[in-house]
């Protein structure tokens, strides 16, 4: 269960959290402590990567820890100082049966964010060392604060604050589908408006009928949106800029897609997975920028893919040569990558993190193991990502719930975030061609 709104302000009481992702090269774990996290990277061999951690979901009173660390590194890089932390008795996990704490007091925070543990086995002596960092050296632009594990269940609590009362657009909200379960579990955190854009509205009717009736405090509006037509895209966003009750979007997340289909070409000309996943949102993003920049802090999702790595994009033959080079999943990956460009070109263009009201837009990978027979359609391991697994829509909405509301990312504007954290790309999470500046 989440902590409540009593017990984050209190800091008294702990979650149990999954057991920690490890890399080969380098490890990164992190806890939740009453809505707050903490991450303890420790930068190891390959070697050491195999090195003992055990957390246990739940939590005690801990000892005082000690020691600079300054010696227990060998070659590997040693991490920052810890000079400035503040040690003492303090509840922390439970590792390899080691109870070791950090009370870290950053600069500039006031107030302690976690406290971390870690057992560490050096690679020339073989012998248990412990070290401990305060949180504020660990603040790095790669460091996971959650995993594949991580529910948006989970996370939505914890945003709560910056859920309440904004007016949300989802594209692509179809029975049983991302949209449709990311709305559903939004609703939960009290958003002032939904907007339910879609071709078939009669679609949608279900998640309308629904809110209405678990959640009738907040007002849901549906918005006829055909992607593949440009003149409906037009049409939608001049409804959407002339709705005297919806005065602001403040987050858009543009989720609808196609994936894989057979080559075809929509009404305007363009390859109809390019055009619905890619161009239809971009033109649609650009004619309600108004609107969504009439928010105090605007936000934009734009739901990517792995997938981007199948292919790069085409920018003198987007078509594919009419179709006689088309191969269903390359131009599935083209779009992909367009979804994950448009939002670096945003960040670039209209954010600035500075300003009250910066434009904060990000891209994503909802990991398609959410369904087994794309993924295995598509190839799991064409795809490079054989070592990953099924996950349920509650885990895979969780990266949109990040995206679209974490505080944490307004400094990492234009990011790509998979698996709930900002996709690294020493890890080939997310390719160049995807990155790129045009």
């Amino acid at each position: 269960m989440p902590p409540s709104p009593n017990q984050i302000q209190s800091h008294s009481t702990y979650e149990s959290v999954p057991r920690p992702r490890r890399d080969q090269t380098r490890q990164a774990y992190t806890y939740q402590q009453a809505g707050a996290s903490s991450t303890l990277n420790a930068w190891l061999s390959e070697a050491d990567s195999k090195a003992p951690f055990h957390a246990v979901g739940g939590y005690r009173p801990v000892t005082t820890a000690s020691g600079s660390g300054a010696n227990m590194w060998g070659s590997a890089p040693a991490p920052p100082s810890s000079t400035g932390a503040t040690y003492g008795t303090r509840y922390g996990p439970m590792a390899g049966g080691v109870e070791e704490a950090c009370r870290a007091e950053g600069q500039n925070r006031g107030c302690v964010e976690h406290d971390v543990v870690m057992n560490l086995t050096h690679k020339r002596t073989r012998f248990p060392r412990r070290y401990v960092t305060p949180q504020r050296h660990l603040n790095t632009a790669f460091s996971p604060a959650y995993n594949q594990e991580t529910r948006a269940s989970e996370l939505v609590p914890l945003y709560a604050p910056y859920i309440a009362g904004k007016t949300i657009l989802v594209t692509g909200v179809s029975p049983g589908s991302i949209g449709d379960s990311f709305v559903e579990q939004v609703a939960v955190a009290e958003p002032a408006v939904f907007v339910l854009a879609g071709r078939s509205p009669s679609k949608c009717q279900g998640l309308v009928n629904d809110l209405a009736t678990e959640h009738p405090e907040i007002k849901v509006k549906s918005l006829m949106l055909d992607l593949a037509s440009f003149a409906n895209v037009r049409k939608a966003a001049e409804e959407v800029n002339t709705w005297v009750d919806v005065p602001q979007i403040d987050v858009l997340v543009n989720n609808a897609d196609i994936m894989a289909g057979p080559y075809k070409l929509t009404e305007d000309e363009f390859e109809s997975q390019f055009q619905t996943n890619h161009l239809g949102h971009f033109l649609f993003t650009n004619l309600i920028m108004p609107t969504i920049r009439a928010s105090v802090s605007p936000r934009i999702v734009n739901v990517s893919s792995s997938a981007h790595r199948l292919h790069h994009v085409r920018w003198t033959d987007y078509n594919f040569n009419e179709g006689k080079h088309y191969e269903k999943w390359k131009g599935y990956g083209q779009s992909k990558t367009a979804n994950s460009l448009f939002s670096v070109a945003l960040a670039e263009r209209l954010g600035d993190h500075t300003a009250q009201n910066g434009l904060t837009a990000f891209s994503l990978c909802p990991d398609y193991g959410l369904r087994k027979a794309d993924l295995l359609a598509g190839s799991k391991y064409m795809w490079g990502m054989g070592h990953i697994k099924a996950k349920d829509l509650d885990q895979v909405v969780a990266t949109h719930v990040f995206a679209a509301f974490a505080p944490e990312l307004r400094e990492k504007n234009g990011e790509y975030p998979v698996d709930c954290h900002i996709a690294d790309p020493r890890q080939e999470a997310v390719f160049s061609w995807a990155r790129s500046k045009i």
